[in-house]
């Protein structure tokens, strides 16, 4: 089982960032997961511009 990571920022792009630094994630992480994460950062930053509450599905 693979340790918990938390990545905090205001930005997708800084996330991004934060999971593409980390080296447990890139090199298990599908492609498949990887789009959805993305889908998933980009309704956060859209909550947080339009001060809407985020709730990942």
């Amino acid at each position: 089982m693979f340790p918990r990571i938390i990545f905090k920022s205001a930005s997708s792009n800084s996330i991004v960032k934060l999971i593409n630094s980390h080296l447990l994630i890139t090199s298990t992480l599908s492609v498949g997961h990887a789009l959805y994460i993305g889908g998933e950062l980009v309704k956060a930053e859209l909550a947080l511009i339009t001060s809407q509450e985020y709730v990942q599905n």
